[in-house]
């Protein structure tokens, strides 16, 4: 995970920890340091291909057009075309009401899975998104029928 990582300190723990075999990198819009990642795997030497790479859409970036525009921009800070895990980083967003909240986070997920269909449609080898998801937590509770808690917390 990068969490309260940035700069230089960052950069070099991520070329260090590639170089030495880690292949996951955990990393969010909301931590600011995509480009620092991006720079970093370019540095590591080990090629994009080899590394699952995970971002997340922050809460302020809910709905169809703040969703697209905000994948757009972790693509392009992350210098990639496709991210391995993209997740809703958290379910509140800037909904004012339950039924708000409910909304501006089912338009996110359906542009998620957009880009994930258009990338398995297209000429491409990988999707824009290769696996989108709001979390396990809430993927348990669908298998179970239940709903998304809808409220903040």
């Amino acid at each position: 995970g990068t969490y309260r990582l940035e700069g230089e300190p960052l950069r070099r723990a991520l070329v260090c920890a590639l170089q030495q075999g880690y292949r996951h990198i955990d990393t969010a819009a909301g931590y600011e340091n995509e480009a620092v990642v991006a720079a970093a795997i370019a540095e590591s030497g080990v090629p994009r291909e080899e590394i699952f790479l995970t971002s997340k859409l922050w809460c302020t970036d809910h709905g169809t057009e703040a969703t697209y525009d905000a994948i757009l921009a972790s693509l392009a800070a992350l210098s990639t075309d496709y991210i391995d895990l993209y997740l809703i980083h958290a379910p509140t967003n800037l909904g004012e009401t339950d039924e708000e909240i409910r909304d501006l986070r089912q338009q996110s997920w359906q542009v998620m899975e957009q880009l994930h269909a258009a990338g398995r449609s297209e000429a491409s080898e990988s999707p824009i998104l290769s696996r989108a998801t709001s979390s396990s937590f809430f993927a348990g509770r669908a298998a179970r029928g239940a709903r998304a808690p809808s409220s903040r917390r």
